[in-house]
C-alpha cells in the first residue's frame, strides 16, 4: 500500500512538472514573439516618422505636408510648367520618331567639359557651384538634342551670317584669336540663339494646341 502511495505521488509530480514546463515554454514564446514584433515596430516607427515630418526644431516637427506647401506657394508653377514643357518636347520627338543616342549625349558632354576647361574650371566643379547632378544635365542635353531634331528646319546659319556676326563682335572676342579659329564657335552660337527664338514660338503654338490639365 506505501509503494503505491508513493508511485502516485511521482505521477502527480510530473504531471505538474510538466504543466509547469508548458507554462513556462509558453511564456517564453511570447516574450521571444514580443521581443521580434518590438524590433520591427521601433524601426518601422522611426522611418514613418522620418517620412512624416521634415525636420524638428526645438522638439516640434515640421511636416512634409507643410514643406510641399511652401514650396508649391513659391516655385511649384515655375516647376510644374517645365515638366509640362519636357513632355511636350519629348511627346513630339516620339511622334517624329527622333532618338538621342547615349553618343550625342556624350559628345554634348565633351564639348561642355572642353568649354568649361578652356577658361580654368571643371565640369564638376560648375555642377556643384550651380546645385545640378550629372543625370540633370544628361536629361537637360537629351531634351535640347530633341527639341534641336523638331525644330532644324526651320533654322539655318549661313558662312555669311557667322562673318557679320564676327565683324559686329570682334571687340567681344580675344584679339590673339583669328576668324577662323572662331567661326565654329560664333556658328553654334547663332544656331542656338535661332533655336530659342524658334523654340518660343513653337512651344507657344504646341501649349495652345495640347490639352493641359493642372491640379496644383
Amino acid at each position: 500500500m506505501v509503494t503505491k502511495k508513493v508511485s502516485a505521488t511521482k505521477t502527480v509530480s510530473k504531471t505538474a512538472k510538466k504543466g509547469f514546463d508548458r507554462f513556462f515554454s509558453g511564456k517564453s514564446l511570447i516574450i521571444l514573439v514580443f521581443s521580434t514584433l518590438l524590433l520591427l515596430i521601433v524601426p518601422l516607427i522611426w522611418y514613418m516618422n522620418k517620412r512624416i515630418f521634415i525636420a524638428r526644431v526645438n522638439g516640434q516637427p515640421i511636416s512634409r505636408i507643410e514643406f510641399y506647401k511652401e514650396l508649391q506657394k513659391s516655385s511649384g508653377e515655375t516647376v510644374l510648367n517645365d515638366l509640362i514643357t519636357k513632355k511636350l518636347i519629348s511627346q513630339e520627338a516620339d511622334k517624329r520618331g527622333i532618338k538621342i543616342s547615349e553618343a550625342d549625349v556624350q559628345n554634348e558632354l565633351g564639348k561642355i567639359r572642353s568649354s568649361i576647361e578652356s577658361q580654368g574650371s571643371t565640369l564638376e566643379d560648375v555642377l556643384t557651384y550651380q546645385g545640378v547632378t550629372k543625370a540633370q544635365l544628361v536629361e537637360n542635353i537629351q531634351i535640347q538634342k530633341k527639341l534641336e531634331g523638331i525644330l532644324k528646319e526651320q533654322i539655318t546659319v549661313s558662312d555669311s551670317d557667322v562673318k557679320d556676326y564676327y565683324d559686329q563682335n570682334k571687340t567681344a572676342y580675344p584679339a590673339t584669336q583669328t576668324f577662323d579659329q572662331l567661326k565654329d564657335q560664333i556658328r553654334s552660337e547663332l544656331y542656338q540663339s535661332k533655336i530659342q527664338e524658334a523654340y518660343a514660338s513653337w512651344i507657344a503654338e504646341v501649349r495652345g494646341k495640347s490639352l493641359i490639365e493642372k491640379y496644383l
